[in-house]
């Protein structure tokens, strides 16, 4: 659950507005109106009908101060519509094209790299902050994970060269490989589409979308079910070449109830494993949501600390984390 205040967001990623809206509502601002288009929806068949459709409702809201953009890259034909729609809000637009940045020639007030950043930009301009306030926090943020990535880095045993990282949200599972590869190079994964021979058997730096089909198929969604996950915990971090395990844990109505009750002793077995192995392993974990969320953010987050997890503030700022405390490393 999130603060009702003026950011009005159109996404066509479930986990991508999840992220953005509690991202927004946690900095102490909150949204206006949140609308899903569904993932296929700023496509070329599909041409973003819903996408400029929810566009052309928020620019006419008056709850509305600032208007955010989630989607993959959008077809180039989608793109220009959308621009050409966003030119003629009253209201500042933030972009989270993920995958990359749409440019500086588009009528968007910001464009971000990143779910978190998107939040961040619409959070400080629904306050009337600029681009040089974005920016400040921005670089405070990156020196704290640079910090922590500093102290976590001790340890390894110089064959723990790699992260691997599971995840229930397929948006926040791409989100943190683009975020990881410029820092460790090729980065494996299900989503996007796969560079696993066999998404059952992990390789050098791998991330998984465990909601997707070949893990889902008769059995609930992980955001749900942490049972896939916790036995894929253990399979990952028994490989001696692993360093980090990555993680995102996502709250609300419908999601399990109590996360870190099944993530917690994973996490402590996992580790208690390694240690008996002369291994050191950092679990790093981000939590989606909100203190209002059935789960309570902060009741999760101490959990998973007490549990040995490093836990950041975001699912980017976590996959950065992640990959800094293993720097320079390519599988």
């Amino acid at each position: 659950m999130v603060n009702r205040v003026s950011v009005g967001i159109v996404s066509a990623s479930g986990t991508g507005l999840q992220e953005v809206s509690t991202v927004v509502s946690n900095l102490g601002t909150g949204i206006s109106l949140a609308i899903g288009v569904g993932g296929r929806d700023a496509g070329r068949q599909v041409g973003g009908i819903m996408f400029l459709e929810a566009l052309r409702l928020l620019a006419c809201d008056p709850a509305t101060g600032v208007i955010v953009l989630i989607s993959k890259p959008p077809d180039p034909d989608v793109t220009a519509a959308i621009a050409a729609e966003a030119a003629g809000a009253a209201q500042p637009v933030v972009t989270a094209f993920m995958g990359g940045r749409p440019g500086a020639a588009g009528p968007w007030a910001y464009c971000a790299a990143t779910l978190e950043e998107a939040g961040i930009a619409a959070s400080m301009l629904a306050r009337g902050e600029g681009a040089a306030a974005i920016g400040s926090l921005l670089a405070s943020r990156m020196a704290e994970l640079d910090t922590a990535a500093a102290e976590a880095r001790r340890g390894f045993l110089p064959c723990q060269r790699f992260v691997r990282g599971l995840f229930s949200g397929g948006t926040l599972c791409s989100e943190a490989a683009a975020v990881m590869a410029p820092h460790l190079g090729l980065v494996h994964g299900n989503v996007g589409g796969s560079s696993l021979a066999d998404t059952w058997t992990s390789t050098g730096h791998t991330v998984l979308d465990l909601g997707a089909d070949e893990f889902t198929v008769g059995r609930p969604h992980p955001m749900i079910d942490y049972s896939l996950r916790c036995r894929r915990i253990m399979q990952e971090a028994a490989d001696p070449g692993v360093a980090v395990m990555l993680l995102d844990v996502v709250l609300g109505y419908g999601a399990h109830p109590d996360p870190a009750a099944e993530l917690a002793p994973a996490i402590r077995a996992t580790c208690a494993a390694a240690a008996r192995q002369g291994r050191r392993l950092a679990v790093v974990c981000a939590v989606t949501g909100t203190e209002r969320d059935p789960q309570c953010r902060s009741a999760v987050e101490r959990a998973l600390g007490d549990a040995g997890a490093l836990v950041a503030p975001s699912n980017a700022a976590a996959a950065y984390l992640a990959a800094t405390i293993v720097p320079g490393r390519p599988a």
